[in-house]
């Protein structure tokens, strides 16, 4: 598909506000539920922080945001001792995090982080999420990806590629899936961290890939979006993981396109502004991420310039006015506390809410053909500056994430240039 004519027409003209909003709050016999009374409460929460405001930038807590992020680098609070398995996962969330700031890592950091790391990598190429414990796709994505963030050889170097890849393989199922650990579970997740680590490391071959565009297909359901597994509920996160790894197969045409990008349209609230992950749910600030990375990569599918799918501006106005914690840090919504894990997602969503992005194939499309893990390279992103919205002021313009590896566009091409030899 080359050209937007055959989307619905909500979509096709760009008219977003003709969309309804979500009847979440009645069930199947049209009666408020005990969960929906709970919805409405938090509704009305919500409402106080973004009915008839406006943006101001100046109430961006930047300063408190990188202070809050540097403290958890020194100790984390005693909440965080239940990820014990997720130590790769903390990295990346806290270093991503900074990276949108264009914060500098200091030499001590990046030793740090790298020493940190490499305790968790086991003979299999793969990473543990503590020291000790067995490799698993999600930590290892984590890891490597930590690892670009801090970039330069001795970051690299932490990698053993050639066991990597064994690993890859060892998990890789007969319908082209893939297990996230040894005897672990078989989703979309595991397709799309193995794609991810693979295309960013060059090691995209044949062998890895076969099936996996047919298996992640599958998972399309019949609302248009995806679901972790054949048969399962379309979700935000399961939706971005096979539109991403589909994008570096450059396999698009094996899913309904116009089908998800309706449902990912739909994800967005009216009234809220921000995304939720599914039907009848209420908005978290993760998906500003999870779900606003889609855009970019469907945009890239049905046209050669970008196309607008969703409001930035309302997304932008959820994210400065409901996710920000008042101690520093992002949030799910108004009434949680800030974490880590929701400040990376928030900040990063906020990125791809602030440029847009074009795929820039190459003019020989041998490069592509030849060399399949290149899918993800030729990406360009500019600052989204229309006349109708409100400018960032100094400080609050993110640096533009990678819709499809989630760190910067610039340390992303620092990897390729490195692993490519470029």
């Amino acid at each position: 598909m080359d050209n937007i004519s055959n989307l619905p027409k909500a979509y096709s003209n760009l008219d977003i506000n003709d969309r309804r909003p979500e009847g979440w709050r009645f069930n199947d016999e049209g009666l408020t539920t005990e969960t929906s009374l709970k919805q409405d409460e938090t509704m009305k929460r919500l409402y106080k922080f973004v009915a008839g405001k406006e943006i101001k930038w100046s109430k961006f807590k930047r300063e408190s945001h990188i202070s809050y992020l540097i403290e958890g680098l020194g100790r984390l609070p005693e909440g965080y001792t239940g990820l014990v398995a997720s130590q790769s996962w903390l990295c990346f969330w806290i270093l991503q995090s900074l990276a949108m700031f264009d914060y500098p890592f200091s030499p001590e950091l990046c030793d740090s982080a790298i020493d940190k790391i490499t305790r968790l990598q086991n003979d299999t190429g793969g990473f543990g999420g503590g020291p000790g414990q067995i490799s698993h796709l999600g930590t290892t994505y984590s890891a490597v990806h930590s690892l670009f963030l801090i970039g330069g050889e001795r970051a690299y170097s932490v990698i053993k590629k050639d066991q990597l890849y064994s690993w890859f393989l060892s998990l890789k199922q007969k319908d082209g899936s893939f297990q996230m650990s040894k005897g672990g579970e078989i989703d979309i997740r595991a397709s799309y961290c193995v794609l991810a680590c693979a295309s960013l490391l060059n090691l995209m071959t044949p062998e890895l890939t076969s099936g996996m565009g047919a298996f992640i297909a599958r998972c399309q359901g019949f609302d248009g979006g995806l679901g972790c597994y054949p048969g399962s509920e379309s979700h935000g996160g399961y939706t971005f993981c096979g539109v991403a790894a589909l994008a570096l197969l450059g396999e698009s045409e094996l899913i309904d396109i116009p089908s998800v990008i309706k449902w990912t349209v739909d994800r967005q609230l009216l009234k809220e502004g921000g995304f939720q992950g599914r039907p009848n749910k209420l908005v978290d600030g993760c998906y500003s991420f999870w779900t606003g990375a889609i855009f970019p990569i469907l945009s890239s599918w049905i046209s050669n310039d970008p196309v607008e799918l969703y409001d930035r501006e309302a997304l932008k106005k959820y994210i400065v006015l409901a996710c920000q914690a008042p101690s520093g840090g992002l949030r799910d919504k108004p009434g949680k506390p800030s974490d880590y894990y929701h400040t990376c997602y928030v900040l990063s969503g906020l990125s791809i809410a602030q440029h847009a992005y074009k795929f820039n194939a190459p003019e020989d499309p041998t490069l592509i053909s030849q060399t399949p893990g290149l899918m993800g390279y030729y990406w360009q992103a500019t600052p989204y500056t229309p006349l109708d919205s409100v400018p960032e002021e100094h400080g609050c313009l993110m640096i533009p994430t990678h819709p499809i590896f989630n760190i910067p566009m610039k340390k992303a091409a620092e990897g390729f240039s490195y692993f490519y030899d470029l």
